[in-house]
């Protein structure tokens, strides 16, 4: 089988579309500003707010439209963030408890446990045959 060795670099090359940025950026840019374009029309042209707080809201408004474009976590955009986090944490959680795991104390207490078992078991045995032995004797007598 033939291995061909390809460089990390090459690798992580991406194509630019447009202005230097990728596809994937360009859709989210342009969905955030059609979103935030609309909403700030709306809000200067329906209501009584001044132009410098219409302006704040619609950067905030696009800021989760740009994380989604250009942050990246562990190899994975935003979308797939935010879709691991909610069927981790929201659909199907997971008990998650931080103590001691320490496996040889964990064997050792359930042997432990299974001696304590096996001598109370021992226990009623020697009272039954205890029990036994007399009901014989006055069968005897």
């Amino acid at each position: 089988m033939i291995e061909i060795k390809v460089n990390d670099e090459i690798r992580d090359v991406r194509a630019e579309f447009l202005a230097g940025l990728t596809i994937h950026q360009m859709i989210w840019c342009g969905v955030g500003l059609l979103l935030c374009g609309g909403g700030g029309l709306l809000l200067y042209f329906y209501t009584p707010l001044p132009l410098v707080l219409i302006t704040y809201l619609v950067v905030f408004i696009m800021l989760p439209f740009g994380a989604m474009a250009f942050i990246t976590w562990h190899e994975m955009d935003m979308l797939a963030v935010a879709k691991l986090y909610i069927t981790r944490n929201l659909l199907d959680p997971v008990l998650k408890t931080y103590g001691s795991s320490n496996q040889a104390y964990l064997e050792y207490q359930t042997l432990l446990q299974a001696r304590e078992k096996a001598e109370k078991k021992q226990g009623k045995r020697k009272e039954v045959k205890k029990d036994g032995d007399q009901d014989a004797e006055a069968a005897c007598s």
